[in-house]
């Protein structure tokens, strides 16, 4: 009989005791008066995550469905283990968006023409990493930052490269990232425009952190 999870370890965890008896009659070889053990002595769905083969043979649980239920558990909790938050940060900056609402913002606000301005990438690095740890090389779409800007620097201490797509790319890149790693962590967008919704999304229901960064004023 094949031990490979039949159910989730937040479905097992949620177990009530009667839950968690159904759950297991029929399968890993228990007779009835196995099952009833988990009755008396009240094991329900988490209590049953933290057991081992030891409480196992002091509930007097034969050796056979005991190595295929401490199996079960281990599989369960590594499952569990699998999907904790790495708390990593991956970048993704659609530069013409940023750009042209930054140009034009502070524009009208210091009174200062368009073309005198540009935006210091890395101190936006910096800025959006906040003492946090990064997680791959951050994703810059539209076009590179000059040579001359401080993201080299930055990304130098990192021990990090920036890539750089065209402007289509950024969703997708996003979508590499939650499927290339198993375990989530923080996506920082920065952008202003609405497309990448869907792939945000996405990555909430897989229990990634998402963060939205934009101008104050972008429209």
């Amino acid at each position: 009989m094949s031990t490979t999870p039949i159910a989730t370890y937040e479905d097992v965890k949620k177990y009530d005791m009667e839950a968690l008896i159904a759950f297991m009659k029929g399968k890993f070889g228990l007779t009835e008066n196995e099952l009833g053990i988990f009755r008396d002595q009240g094991i329900d769905g988490e209590s049953f995550l933290m057991l081992n083969e030891e409480r196992f043979k002091e509930c007097n649980i034969r050796m056979g469905p005991r190595a295929k239920l401490v199996n079960l558990i281990n599989k369960l909790n590594n499952q569990s283990f699998s999907r904790e938050p790495t708390g990593l940060v991956h970048i993704f900056i659609d530069n013409p968006n940023i750009e042209i609402e930054g140009k034009q913002l502070i524009s009208n606000l210091e009174n200062v023409y368009e073309d005198q301005l540009y935006i210091d990438y890395g101190r936006l690095l910096k800025t959006v990493l906040n003492g946090r740890q990064i997680g791959d090389n951050p994703v810059i779409v539209g076009s590179c930052p000059p040579t001359n800007d401080s993201i080299w620097r930055e990304l130098e201490n990192l021990g990090c490269q920036v890539t750089v797509f065209d402007q289509n790319e950024l969703g997708a890149s996003i979508s590499d990232a939650i499927q290339e790693h198993k375990r989530p962590g923080i996506i920082v967008v920065v952008s202003g425009d609405g497309d990448y919704r869907p792939v945000l999304r996405r990555a909430l229901l897989r229990d990634w952190i998402v963060e939205i960064w934009f101008w104050d004023h972008g429209n």
